[in-house]
């Protein structure tokens, strides 16, 4: 969607506060680390991913591995002991504008004393579940990709015999057009040709005569 790729992800800010610093088993360096960051808000620029599913759900990744270096060895300094400590952490969007003031939590949460070696796997019956829906989604998605494709192809087929049947139709008046001139070129001919027998008959006709006008001339003489 477009909340996933908008600017607001340049301006999401995280805000992660200890509540029982004095009960926890961090070390010199940790507890100096807290006191001076806990509670403070940062921006989780690079290090955020947006899901967004509209009517649903959203949801967001903290990936980190792509945090600052302070902020990681902060973190390796409490990895071992973070089971002991109660933590809040929210999310709001980084008003820039006095209309964007005051800033409101957008969710929050409460994690209390769950480490990494108390945390228990994912449901296993939930991830076959989340696969299923998933191997669903793409094979209906493929199918929508398919049917598009078979139209798509369908309509270019369906234009390709409109073009073959209009160029056979054009020679067709094409040809038609030749054979009428052909037509009118042997109906000049004929005429012509017919006209050159009548006077090649006159002019035989008119040989004739003189023929026979001379013919009399002499035997006038001759009498």
């Amino acid at each position: 969607s477009d909340l996933v790729s908008s600017a607001l992800r340049d301006r999401f800010k995280v805000i992660a506060r200890i509540m029982n610093v004095h009960h926890t088993d961090f070390g010199f360096l940790a507890n100096r680390l807290v006191k001076r960051y806990n509670g403070k808000p940062f921006l989780a620029r690079t290090s955020s991913t947006f899901y967004h599913e509209p009517g649903r759900y959203f949801a967001v990744d903290i990936d980190a591995h792509v945090f600052g270096y302070p902020a990681r060895q902060g973190l390796s300094y409490v990895k071992g002991t973070i089971q002991t400590a109660i933590y809040d952490v929210g999310f709001v969007v980084e008003g820039v504008t006095d209309a964007q003031l005051p800033e409101q939590i957008l969710c929050c949460c409460r994690i209390s004393k769950m480490g990494v070696e108390l945390c228990k796997r994912f449901p296993a019956k939930f991830v076959a579940l989340y696969r299923r829906h998933r191997h669903a989604l793409d094979a209906f998605s493929k199918t929508e990709s398919d049917l598009l494709a078979l139209k798509n192809g369908v309509t270019t087929t369906t234009t390709t015999a409109d073009t073959d049947t209009n160029n056979n139709n054009d020679d067709t008046h094409k040809n038609k057009g030749k054979s009428k001139d052909k037509a009118s070129q042997s109906a000049t001919v004929l005429p012509t040709a017919k006209h050159h027998a009548n006077k090649a008959a006159d002019d035989d006709d008119d040989n004739e005569d003189d023929e026979d006008d001379n013919a009399k001339n002499v035997v006038k003489k001759n009498h």
